[in-house]
């Protein structure tokens, strides 16, 4: 949920500014601030995935080398860590970073 507020925020504030530098008078609901339909998009996509407990990027990257450890070594890293699972098939920072390290790991 935590990702999912701060995705709205960030769309709204750009919105906000967007209008304000056309219309400095235009009204500030939800469905005028929200025409980027891509961001729209995504904003959905977020919030039909979004579950009660989620792991935030920081509490994510914290975990990430013990993930990708367990991922090489074959255990089931899937089942062991499901909300680091979860982040990163939802967020696509966090699971560049984890194939980096993956690739890493499976040269060494």
């Amino acid at each position: 949920m935590r990702k999912f507020t701060a995705q709205l925020r960030q769309l709204l504030s750009r919105r906000k500014q967007q209008i304000g530098k056309r219309d400095p008078g235009a009204p500030d609901s939800l469905a005028v601030l929200v025409g980027d339909e891509d961001a729209l998009k995504q904003l959905l996509h977020a919030l039909a995935y979004t579950q009660d407990e989620e792991l935030s990027c920081a509490e994510t990257f914290a975990l990430l080398d013990e993930y990708a450890e367990l991922m090489v070594s074959s255990v089931e890293a899937k089942a062991l860590m499901p909300l680091v699972k979860h982040h990163l098939d939802h967020c696509l920072e966090c699971r560049e970073r984890y194939e980096i390290l993956l690739q890493i790991l499976q040269t060494t």
